[in-house]
């Protein structure tokens, strides 16, 4: 097996004002099953894309021999009118039989290479891309971001699969499927880059603990901090008072030596006192800061806000669910519950009036007046994404408000949205959902691409709301926790 070494390597992209990796010295060796964590916009995708050679360090080094190969793939423009068959075969250097292979192990039926792309679910299209990464004849699989859009057992199905291969890369935040898949833990924390050998528990226990004890050394620093400043004035007051005693004096030689001394006594003792403000003021620098998020709607007048009488939809000549039929009472957080691919995201285009009338049968009963404020799930495109939150969503202060509340540092604000990670560009959309509060939150996967301290900032919020919501994620605690209702669809 092969090693990746890296020596001293900084980057930033042009507009940023401080590199975004700095001086990164580390070596993996090509067995490991490594997990890349860290928040969003710290680096991570850009360090994958800085391996594949799109990028290029500001300085330092990358040495290897392996060969890289990146998940996701770039996939061909009108891919989703294509079948999956030929998608793959735009992509892949591999024979048609290794994707299959593939597939069959991430337990996707061989029918759906006949289907067009784009009538796939998101985790049906993550799967199909997995296969072709692994079917690569030869390389070292570079992963971003896996878990979006797969369902619970697709996220247990596809740790067993990555379980068996024989080294790879991974950034996830989520840390049940790191610990299922991973042995060593690459962390991009706020002030440093840190190797752990062991899955995102021992990081996290490692990194907790670290915190836990900066958090009551700050206490203490704190203190000494304020009994330094206030030697600082009572030094400052003496030296006034003496200065005027001198002035005052009729022996003034006596006194001007006797100040002089005492005056580089306190000199001295002041330019101590400001450096040990200044180093322990420096000190605690790697602890991230999340403030509470609150999560703003505006209340329907009416108990009853809406209803759902026999809906069912029908894409590509199929009938993706059994006709559902339901009532959204105010107050109530509903989660859409279902298989990849049987059609929850569907179901919401319905109501909201995105799908051909033939492709919807049932109906949807929605008082005249009715806001419905509407999270996507998809945004990778970055010119579709300034178009789906506006032009100048960046030049709004309540926007730029939400996205520093979600950790987003200000000097990201001046970089474009392209150089953004998928992760900053969620909480691009979601910043735009919270700023307009209707009277029912549609969310689509809201979890998805979010790191830890975000989701659970987003989990503690809308506890605390008493919005009326429709929510479709795959993350069961933030679903168990928030949801009231529940609704399944099956085939």
């Amino acid at each position: 097996m092969g090693t990746i070494q890296i020596q001293n390597l900084t980057f930033g992209y042009p507009d940023q004002e401080t590199p975004l990796l700095s001086d990164l010295s580390v070596a993996f060796d090509a067995s490991w099953h490594l997990g890349l964590v860290g928040r969003n916009g710290r680096g991570k995708t850009t360090l994958l894309h800085l391996l594949m050679g799109d990028l290029q360090p500001s300085q330092g080094t990358i040495t290897t021999d392996l060969a890289f190969h990146y998940f996701p793939q770039p996939l061909p423009a009108q891919a989703d009118a294509m079948t999956v068959s030929a998608v793959l075969l735009a992509i892949s250097a591999a024979e048609p039989w290794q994707w299959q292979v593939e597939m069959q192990d991430l337990g996707l039926p061989l029918t759906i290479l006949d289907q067009p792309f784009g009538t796939l679910s998101g985790g049906e299209q993550t799967k199909v891309l997995l296969a072709e990464l692994f079917s690569a004849p030869a390389g070292f699989a570079l992963i971003d971001e896996p878990t979006n859009h797969l369902d619970t057992q697709g996220r247990a199905q596809t740790a067993r699969y990555l379980r068996q291969k024989q080294g790879f890369i991974v950034v996830s935040h989520d840390p049940g499927f790191l610990n299922d898949t991973t042995d060593h833990t690459l962390a991009i924390e706020k002030k440093q880059v840190a190797l752990y050998q062991g899955s995102y528990g021992v990081w996290h226990r490692e990194k907790t603990a670290a915190d836990e004890r900066e958090a009551a050394e700050q206490g203490q620093l704190k203190k000494e901090i304020k009994r330094l400043t206030v030697a600082e004035r009572q030094r400052e007051s003496w030296s006034n008072k003496t200065e005027a005693k001198v002035s005052a004096s009729a022996d003034r030689g006596f006194v001007s030596h006797r100040a002089a001394k005492m005056m580089r006594k306190a000199k001295n003792l002041e330019r101590r006192n400001t450096t040990a403000i200044a180093d322990k003021e420096a000190l605690l620098k790697n602890v991230d800061e999340v403030e509470p998020l609150t999560v703003p709607y505006t209340p329907w007048r009416e108990p009853v806000v809406l209803r759902a009488n026999a809906v069912t939809v029908r894409l590509a000549e199929r009938q993706l669910f059994q006709p559902v039929s339901f009532t959204l009472n105010r107050g109530d957080r509903l989660q859409i519950q279902g298989p990849n691919g049987i059609g929850k995201s569907s179901l919401i285009h319905a109501l909201l009036g995105q799908l051909p009338t033939s492709a919807v049968q049932g109906a949807f009963q929605i008082p005249q007046g009715l806001n419905l404020a509407y999270l996507p799930q998809t945004f990778a495109d970055p010119d579709k994404l300034l178009e789906a939150v506006g032009p100048d969503a960046l030049k709004d202060q309540t926007i730029l408000y939400w996205l520093h509340k979600m950790g987003m540092p200000r000097p990201r604000f001046l970089v474009p949205v392209s150089h953004w990670s998928m992760g900053e560009k969620k909480k691009l959309l979601l910043a735009a959902a919270l700023q307009k509060p209707g009277n029912v939150l549609i969310w689509d996967e809201p979890t998805n691409y979010l790191d830890v301290d975000t989701r659970n900032q987003l989990l503690a919020g809308v506890q605390k709301s008493n919005a009326t919501m429709i929510i479709i994620d795959h993350d069961r605690e933030f679903t168990d926790t928030v949801c009231n209702r529940r609704l399944a669809l099956v085939r």
